[in-house]
């Protein structure tokens, strides 16, 4: 048995190593992005991280992004989730914005969204309005937030947000779930295993604001 998972473990790491390379390079012509070491940012946001592509489309499934929405990546990194949208949904018509506090990814993501209709912001989301400004409909976090300031989101979004939006949490938390329930947030969990391509027992939270249970 455990020969058996070795080897499936092998083999998911070459198949999203393989996958993360082919995208990076349909996306921005470069096979060596995810190499490109970002320092880690101690504050009110986790560390940096990068998202596997697979992981990403899988996760997507389940949230229904529509026509014309108007979609931030709060946490965006490199600008990876912003590219592939881009990229993968431009049929919808999406107007796409990222912020990202850590400065060096910011830049890097900035580089390499340019000539695109991508707008990244080197802020704090939570800071003067940011998404009742710019009238987001749908928010996507890959696990940027501790515990405490994900709680401070959630308030944030209840207290300033006045129109329905809808948010998704991938690999979200057992701590951040009961934050989800203790602040009557409407949400659905969905677990993704995919053990062949090295995807364990992931959970996501997609969550509604303005809709009560």
């Amino acid at each position: 048995m455990k020969v058996i998972t070795v080897c499936i473990n092998k083999i998911g790491g070459l198949i999203r190593l393989t996958t993360n390379k082919y995208m990076d390079y349909r996306l921005i012509n470069n096979v060596n992005i995810l190499n490109h070491d970002i320092s880690p940012t101690y504050n009110w946001s986790t560390i940096t991280q990068s998202i596997d592509y697979i992981y990403l489309k899988y996760s997507l499934k389940r949230f229904k992004l529509e026509k014309n929405d108007v979609v931030l990546d709060l946490g965006s990194g490199k600008g990876r989730i912003l590219l592939y949208l881009y990229k993968k949904y431009s049929y919808l018509n999406l107007k796409l914005f990222g912020v990202e506090l850590n400065k060096e990814a910011f830049l890097l993501s900035v580089d390499l969204v340019k000539d695109k209709d991508i707008y990244i912001y080197n802020e704090n989301a939570l800071d003067n309005r940011f998404i009742f400004k710019n009238k987001i409909t749908k928010i996507i976090l890959f696990n940027p937030f501790n515990e405490e300031v994900f709680e401070q989101f959630i308030k944030y979004l209840l207290n300033d947000v006045l129109g329905d939006l809808a948010f998704i949490y991938i690999n979200i938390s057992k701590g951040q779930i009961d934050i989800l329930k203790k602040y009557n947030i409407l949400y659905e969990l969905d677990n993704i295993d995919k053990p062949i391509i090295g995807i364990y027992n992931k959970v996501n939270a997609i969550g509604y604001i303005n809709e009560k249970k």
